[in-house]
């Protein structure tokens, strides 16, 4: 008896020993440094790599690496979360849905950004509960980059005779990320302070742009010498402002004056001084384009819809006047082309009705109308929705620049009599409008018809068509046809503006020039290169450039006026003339700038 007590009790002790131990073993879950990484945290320049970089700046857009490991006795059965900090701050929570005993997870590449010169601590917990060592800290050391200054390029020091609306341009500097300009009649109001971010009362232009070039969307004063510098990395210490650069304006040229006044929608916006601004700057365009000396009154006011209409004063004249006035004004070799299609008479070769309706603007150009100081159009603008400068690429919103420019062109002139009628419709006997002059169909008859499988084209003769017309009743019939996601260029006039894009004024200046305004076809820079001849094969641009030998030109690609992305800058050889071959995206135009000598 005594024996077989004994054995119950030595079975019953080992039977006890044996729950205590399964009672105590716990999971630990802790910060681990799997085999080939540097450390249990690492901080890399790199996304995915598990090696910690030797020098943190502040340019650096830095990535996180953290690993986890259960080093205890029993799995984590329940998902527990991991927390990563930054300074404290937080910078990611993951959730673990359990983990078994020796098995470890981990995550590379978690962007943390960048960060300020100093010291900074990164931190990963797993909050388990409970445990003493589930969280893991080390600090990092970010450094100052000490950037070179960038070398201004144009306009370059002491150049004269530039326009109210300048090209500014400069090195680049590696390591930026953006760059300050600084515009100021008196030079001792620009800063030299690396942080600086403003100058003196002088100041006319701070502007910052993501690239090595800016156009500004303010006119400067005609006959004014300016100083300007830029700074890489705007506002920050490891920048630093290049030399102070000077030019001086242009006088006021003599041509198209359109006068701007803003309806209290616009003085009364937060953003009056900007929106206001690139409304001028498109103004410039035309008055620098066009040498006409009359005076358009456009008020310019805000709505809440849409994006941009316009209501324009019309008067009606005769065909044969109209026609008599544009041979009258005739300069350019367009004007030529469209006058030989134009037949003598006093019916019109669209309709045969015997008038035309012309905006004020346009018959004051032509001297069919006395000027009566009034205003000439009303040209609302969705300012909501636009981007409001060519530094704003918010690809949601559209071109105010572009924009404004639609809407003016149609205040100056442009236009159809088919413009408000229905697909299907039998087009009006009506006076038509110029451009109707020009519209012609595929087999080079004009062509006035609302149907909405037509195609129609802008031409001067039937035969080279420059633009599609817009056949789609929801648009203008006087726009051009928007290809979209086609392929076809974004333009100016589209009836359809694309959001995210900015096109430029191409195809619409020779139809204003061809419809009557006097178009400035020659450039008044000394020196300048002349581009006598384009052809676009596969994305190709073959051009000649023709000039006093010495003289310096750029060639460049843009998609947007006001924003231009230099491609060479070269001087004319020996023989006078040079032909080019570059290779541009097929969604930009080309252009060219001459630099004199």
């Amino acid at each position: 008896m005594r024996l077989t007590q004994s054995f119950f009790l030595i079975a019953l002790s080992a039977a006890m020993i044996l729950s205590a131990a399964n009672s105590m073993a716990q999971p630990n879950v802790t910060p681990y440094q799997p085999s080939g990484w540097s450390d249990k945290i690492v901080v890399t320049t790199t996304n995915g790599s598990t090696t910690e970089t030797s020098t943190f700046y502040t340019t650096n857009s830095l990535y996180m690496d953290w690993c986890v490991i259960n080093s205890g006795t029993a799995a984590v059965t329940t998902n527990f979360p991991v927390n990563v900090y930054v300074d404290g701050g937080a910078a990611g929570t993951w959730t673990l849905s359990g983990l078994p005993v020796n098995e470890y997870e981990y995550l590379t590449g978690n962007s943390i950004g960048s960060l300020t010169v100093g010291s900074h601590t990164v931190e990963v917990i797993a909050e388990v509960g409970g445990e003493a060592d589930n969280s893991y800290t080390k600090t990092i050391t970010v450094a100052a980059v000490t950037l070179a200054a960038p070398t201004p390029e144009t306009p370059a020091n002491g150049a004269t005779g530039q326009p109210a609306v300048p090209f500014f341009s400069w090195s680049q500097v590696n390591n930026a990320t953006a760059y300050r300009v600084l515009v100021a009649t008196v030079s001792s109001d620009l800063p030299s302070s690396p942080t600086a971010t403003n100058g003196g009362s002088s100041i006319v232009l701070n502007a910052v742009s993501p690239i090595t070039n800016y156009s500004p969307t303010v006119t400067l004063s005609p006959s004014t010498t300016y100083f300007w510098e830029v700074h890489a990395n705007p506002g920050s210490d490891d920048g630093t402002w290049s030399a102070v650069q000077q030019f001086t304006t242009q006088a006021t040229p003599a041509g198209l004056t359109i006068t701007p006044t803003f309806n209290s929608t616009i003085t009364s916006d937060p953003q009056a001084a900007t929106i206001e601004a690139t409304i001028k700057a498109a103004i410039s365009v035309y008055r620098s384009d066009f040498s006409d000396s009359v005076t358009a009154n456009f008020t310019f006011a805000e709505m809440a819809n849409g994006l941009g209409e316009n209501s324009a004063e019309t008067a009606n004249f005769s065909y044969s006047s109209y026609r008599a006035a544009l041979v009258t004004h005739a300069t350019t070799t367009d004007d030529a082309t469209a006058l030989a299609h134009l037949p003598t008479g006093t019916a019109n070769p669209v309709n045969g009705n015997s008038q035309v309706t012309l905006k004020l603007p346009l018959a004051r150009a032509l001297g069919l109308r006395s000027a009566t100081g009034g205003n000439d159009a009303t040209v609302y603008l969705n300012t909501s929705v636009m981007n409001l400068t060519s530094a704003v690429t918010d690809p949601s919103k559209f071109s105010l620049f572009a924009a404004v420019s639609h809407e003016m062109d149609e205040a100056l002139g442009f236009g159809s009599l088919l413009n408000g009628q229905t697909n299907g419709i039998p087009p009006p006997n009506a006076p038509v409008q110029p451009q109707d002059l020009f519209r012609y169909d595929a087999s080079g008859d004009r062509s006035l018809t609302t149907d909405l499988d037509a195609t129609a084209y802008f031409s001067f003769d039937g035969t080279t068509d420059l633009v599609q017309f817009n056949q789609d009743d929801t648009g203008d019939f006087g726009d051009w046809y928007s290809g979209g996601d086609t392929g076809v260029i974004p333009q100016i006039q589209d009836a359809f503006l694309l959001n995210g894009e900015n096109p430029v004024l191409g195809v619409e200046l020779r139809g204003l020039d061809a419809i009557g305004y006097t178009r400035v076809v020659t450039s008044s820079a000394p020196g300048a290169a002349q581009l006598s001849a384009a052809i676009v094969t596969g994305g190709k641009f073959q051009f000649t450039l023709s000039g006093t030998i010495g003289a310096k030109y750029t060639t460049q690609s843009s998609s947007n006026l006001i924003t231009w992305l230099p491609i060479s800058t070269n001087t004319i050889p020996a023989t006078g003339t040079v032909t080019l071959t570059n290779t541009f995206s097929a969604a930009h135009n080309l252009f060219y700038r001459a630099i004199s000598p």
